[in-house]
């Protein structure tokens, strides 16, 4: 501790870093709570997976760091920021999930993003031809997800994580293609 004086107070440093630490803690403690709280665009596609544990777990709010994933151009398409459960049902895959366990059907629940461009790259070329030519993607987009927008699984090694979209969520507006896909 450092004891500090001026003509008209004395004051410990301590003190003052203390107070930050505890004003931040509980504003991170604040946005923890509401991000919680506020409802899931595909809540309903959870629900119907009859989950036993809770959907999604060990989940954070963004911080408002650019993050990635492979898209359809334009941004704006109807196919873009679906979670892998929707996606699979549109185009018409049939996941087996009557055979996969629970996080596995939870993880299907968000959609896919990346921590680098260099990580969606990676990815995107060590997929199969035929994984390719069923998601279709011709592009790679970057923005910026904070709070507002949802929940995110811990990153992989490989830089994957997986999003949980908040029901207000308007990721259109905050996205923007960067490039083309190679063999797309």
């Amino acid at each position: 501790m450092v004891k500090k004086s001026n003509s008209n107070y004395t004051y410990h440093e301590y003190d003052i870093h203390s107070c930050i630490v505890i004003f931040f803690f509980i504003l991170l403690q604040a946005t923890y709570c509401t991000s919680n709280a506020m409802p899931l665009k595909y809540q309903k596609e959870i629900d119907g997976l009859n989950l036993q544990n809770l959907c999604p777990t060990e989940t954070v709010s963004p911080l408002g760091v650019e993050v990635f994933r492979w898209s359809y151009n334009p941004i704006t398409h109807e196919r873009n920021f679906l979670p892998n459960v929707v996606f699979d049902r549109i185009i018409n895959h049939p996941y087996p999930y009557h055979i996969k366990d629970n996080p596995t059907k939870c993880k299907r629940c968000g959609a896919s993003f990346f921590t680098t461009i260099k990580s969606a790259v990676n990815a995107w070329e060590n997929m199969s031809a035929q994984n390719k030519a069923n998601l279709g993607y011709t592009h790679i987009a970057s923005g910026i997800l904070d709070e507002k927008d949802g929940l995110i699984n811990k990153p992989s090694v490989t830089g994957h994580f997986g999003f949980y979209e908040f029901d207000t969520a308007d990721l259109t507006r905050k996205f923007k293609i960067l490039s083309e896909l190679k063999n797309a």
